[in-house]
């Protein structure tokens, strides 16, 4: 079996990252797989990440879909490549559960097979030496870019909330905001801004903290949070959108999303629960056999094995 993932484009988004992890386990499996299109002249599987860029010699088209444009304002232009890629895919492949019904009221529902199939990583990667901090608790809040939706100042507001002596809250990623933070040196408490950094970085971070904060409204299948979960880390999340598909951890009640489209500003959501469940952080540990074996799910192997069990299918008929 020769396949393409169409990733290129996506060298330095979330889909990008994994994309290159998805490439790695199938080629262990010894599948040809590439992510130049000019590799072979005939592909069996060509995989396009929420959209198809060229036409090529091919048994097969797959599109994996993730989120979609939910603005108000012309929210079905910027969708439109979405639908055209929809109606010419032999088979659907969708992040979460969140992200098929989400997908299924704006772009419409596809009249060829779908599955439902999370990302994934390497658990090994996150087997590393914590990271040194001169406090006892910690928390970590991490996005590639943050947006209004990320919640960063309600992170942030939560955290200081807390009240817990002797702790940092640890902010990755790009906020467009310098690099710093904010110290209270009464009762030792940090806000430190680290700005954007590599993955190992974030593995010694997933290994030091107490919980990371990813209270986003709306997230399909965040790569951070498969991360965390992989790394045993514990999430507070909220329980809209299909991070709570994935996450160890504390589910904070957020405001019931009807599938319609939306304003720029996710909603309030309980501050002060979110400050709570940060305090109990400190005293709990969630782990049982339920993680173990939702980790088991997002092994990356075990994502690559879901792929190709899905492409052969399609190309058997």
């Amino acid at each position: 079996m020769k396949i393409l993932l169409e990733a290129a484009h996506t060298q330095h988004t979330g889909k990008g990252l994994f994309a290159r992890r998805l490439l790695s386990a199938l080629q262990k499996r010894d599948v040809k797989v590439t992510m130049n299109p000019n590799e072979w002249d005939k592909f069996d599987v060509v995989v396009g990440f929420g959209k198809f860029l060229n036409k090529h010699n091919t048994k097969k088209e797959i599109l994996r879909l993730g989120d979609v444009h939910k603005e108000r304002k012309d929210y079905k232009k910027l969708n439109a490549r979405k639908i055209k890629a929809l109606k010419r895919a032999d088979g659907v492949i969708y992040q979460s559960e969140y992200s098929k019904e989400l997908c299924d009221k704006f772009l419409g529902v596809p009249k060829c097979p779908i599955a439902v199939i999370y990302n994934g990583a390497n658990p090994e990667t996150f087997d590393v030496v914590p990271a040194k901090s001169p406090y006892k608790y910690n928390f970590l809040a991490s996005a590639r870019v943050w947006n209004n939706n990320k919640r960063l100042r309600t992170i942030k507001n939560a955290f200081w909330k807390a009240d817990i002596k002797n702790s940092c809250l640890w902010v990755c990623g790009d906020t467009g905001q310098k690099n710093g933070g904010d110290r209270d040196v009464i009762s030792n408490r940090e806000i430190r801004m680290l700005g954007t950094v590599d993955g190992s970085v974030l593995a010694s971070l997933y290994k030091l903290c107490n919980a990371m904060v990813d209270i986003t409204y709306l997230s399909a299948c965040p790569n951070s949070v498969v991360e965390a979960t992989l790394a045993g880390l514990t999430v507070i999340h909220a329980n809209q959108g299909g991070i709570h598909e994935i996450a160890i951890g504390p589910c904070i009640r957020d405001k019931e999303y009807n599938y319609k489209p939306m304003g720029k500003h996710a909603p309030l959501i309980d501050v002060h629960e979110v400050a709570y469940w940060m305090r109990k952080c400190c005293e709990l540990e969630y782990y049982d056999v339920q993680v173990w074996m939702l980790q088991q799910k997002l092994y990356i192997s075990s994502i690559a094995k879901q792929y190709l069990e899905f492409f052969e299918g399609l190309l058997n008929g």
